[in-house]
């Protein structure tokens, strides 16, 4: 690794921004489209999603950071998430990584980031669920092809 190079100028030459938008839009096509997945979303503007998204992972991928949501580890605690229905998002952004041609550096390092996450939102069972303010309703929505 060339040691002159800045953290920016290394998320720069994985494809920047540009390209992570690009990455978080066909992936969000396809969460939207998804029977089951896109369940967790009705009621979440997908604007607001890409946008989180792509500041999130900017940030994290050596980019400026632009990202001014909640941890990880606050937003899916009322979500019963299971491993199979975090492999299927998994999955499509995989898919969505391929699919814009996007770096192997980049890919690698999205997919690892995203992984690190896995303990905290897969749950065992629905009593694993907590929710995050007085009121808050947990999410469990059953399989749908």
């Amino acid at each position: 690794m060339d040691t002159n190079v800045t953290k920016e100028q290394r998320f720069e030459r994985m494809g920047g921004r540009a390209q992570i938008e690009k990455v978080t839009h066909l992936f969000y096509d396809k969460v939207y489209k998804h029977p089951w997945l896109s369940t967790y979303f009705t009621h979440v503007p997908r604007e607001h999603l890409e946008t989180q998204q792509t500041n999130f992972i900017q940030g994290a991928l050596g980019g400026q950071n632009r990202y001014s949501g909640r941890m990880i580890t606050t937003v899916h605690p009322h979500m019963n998430i299971d491993l199979e229905l975090f492999n299927i998002r998994e999955a499509l952004l995989a898919e969505a990584l391929a699919e814009t041609n996007t770096s192997q550096e980049m890919s690698d390092k999205w997919l690892h980031i995203d992984l690190k996450f896995k303990n905290n939102i897969v749950k065992k069972d629905v009593s694993e669920c907590e929710p995050r303010f007085e009121g808050d309703r947990i999410i469990n929505i059953p399989k749908r092809h």
